[in-house]
C-alpha cells in the first residue's frame, strides 16, 4: 500500500440546490483524501440552497464530524462568495475546492501530489472541456475576454491547490466565477513558484443545469474582470 502523504489539505465543496449529487460527490472527495493524505477536512459550503442541499449536508457531517463540516449562507452570493467562505475558515495547510455537481471528481487533484513538496500554488488546465458546442464557445469566448480585460486568456479554471498562508498576498473579492481567475492571477503576478498540470475533461453533469452560465451570470463576470482591471491600474 502506497504510504500516505504528510501534507494537510482542507477541500471546499459548495454549490447551491446540488441535493442530488452533493452525497456522492463528498463521499468519493472524503474516500480520496483518507487514502491519500494523513490529515485533511471537507468544508461544505451551502450557497444559499432552497432543495435538500442542507439537510443533506448536516447528514454527511454528523456522519463524520471530525472532518467535514458545513457553512451556510442564509441566501445565494455566487461562487466566488461560497469559496471565500470555504477558505477563510480552512485549518489546514493547503486549500482547494471541488463543485457540489459531481462534474470533476477528486482524483483530479491526484498529479499534485508529487508537486506539492516543490513549489506552493498547483494549477490545472483541461485536456478538453469535452461539454459540447456551446460550452466550448463559452470558454473560448471567456479566454478572449479575460485577454482584452485582465490580460490573461483565463485558462487555469480546473482544479487547483494552494498553501493557505499565500491568499493573503492577493485581493479575494470576487463573488463569482471570476474567484477562478482572481486568487491564482493575483499569486502568479506576486511571482509566486508554481506548477501546471494537464488534467482530464469533466464528467457529464448528472444533475439540472450549471450556475455559472446564463447572460445575467456571464454579465457579473465580465463586471469583476473589469473591477479587477481597475484594482490592478490602480495598484
Amino acid at each position: 500500500m502506497t504510504a500516505r502523504s504528510s501534507h494537510r489539505v482542507s477541500v471546499t465543496v459548495m454549490g447551491l440546490n446540488e441535493g442530488a449529487t452533493l452525497a456522492f460527490q463528498v463521499e468519493r472527495t472524503v474516500l480520496w483524501l483518507q487514502a491519500t493524505f494523513a490529515e485533511w477536512e471537507v468544508l461544505i459550503v451551502d450557497d444559499g440552497s432552497t432543495d435538500e442541499t442542507p439537510a443533506i449536508a448536516r447528514r454527511l457531517a454528523e456522519a463524520d464530524p471530525t472532518h467535514v463540516r458545513v457553512l451556510t449562507h442564509p441566501e445565494n452570493r455566487g461562487m466566488g462568495a461560497a469559496l471565500r467562505t470555504g477558505y477563510q475558515a480552512a485549518r489546514l495547510d493547503w486549500v482547494g475546492h471541488l463543485a457540489a455537481d459531481a462534474q470533476i471528481p477528486p482524483q483530479a487533484f491526484e498529479p499534485f501530489v508529487p508537486l506539492m513538496d516543490e513549489v506552493p500554488l498547483l494549477l490545472s488546465r483541461f485536456r478538453d472541456r469535452g461539454d459540447g458546442l456551446s460550452r466550448r464557445v463559452l470558454s473560448a469566448g471567456f479566454k478572449l475576454v479575460g485577454r482584452a480585460l485582465v490580460g490573461h486568456p483565463c485558462d487555469f479554471t480546473g482544479v487547483h491547490l494552494v498553501r493557505r498562508e499565500l491568499l493573503a498576498r492577493t485581493t479575494l473579492a470576487s463573488d463569482t466565477f471570476f474567484f477562478n481567475v482572481e486568487m491564482p492571477l493575483g499569486l502568479l503576478r506576486a511571482g509566486v513558484p508554481h506548477r501546471f498540470v494537464t488534467i482530464e475533461p469533466p464528467e457529464p453533469r448528472r444533475h439540472g443545469q450549471s450556475k455559472v452560465t446564463g447572460a445575467r451570470r456571464i454579465a457579473r463576470v465580465v463586471g469583476e474582470m473589469l473591477r479587477y482591471r481597475r484594482r490592478e491600474n490602480a495598484a
